[in-house]
């Protein structure tokens, strides 16, 4: 059976110019990891605390953390997982972080 993955996810960063107007700061597609665990992985937005400082014109995507999950902020990641694989459930964690699950497509059932 041929997979096709997910197409790499757009993402649009707006923020604010020095007179207050709004504009876009960032408009790319976001690389996804590919794991040996059956499932791509890939981080939309992250914030190093709550709540977040969004003065400025930096992302704050590009500086990630290295764990998964970020002790003292917020981290959005989108996860592709195959179809018909198990080995992706280890992606399912316990830590002290709030974690947000969306199913786009299909069912995960274990």
């Amino acid at each position: 059976m041929s997979l096709t993955p997910l197409p790499h996810p757009r993402r649009i960063v707006t923020g604010h110019d020095d007179q207050g107007k709004a504009i876009f700061l960032a408009d790319s597609r976001i690389p996804l990891e590919v794991t040996k665990l059956g499932a791509s992985l890939g981080v939309l937005w992250e914030t190093k605390k709550v709540p977040a400082d969004n003065s400025g014109k930096d992302d704050p995507a590009t500086s990630r953390t290295t764990d998964l999950a970020n002790k003292s902020g917020v981290v959005l990641r989108v996860v592709d997982i195959e179809p018909g694989t198990t080995q992706a459930k280890m992606l399912f964690h316990r830590t002290e972080s709030l974690d947000f699950g969306i199913l786009f497509d299909g069912q995960v059932s274990w």
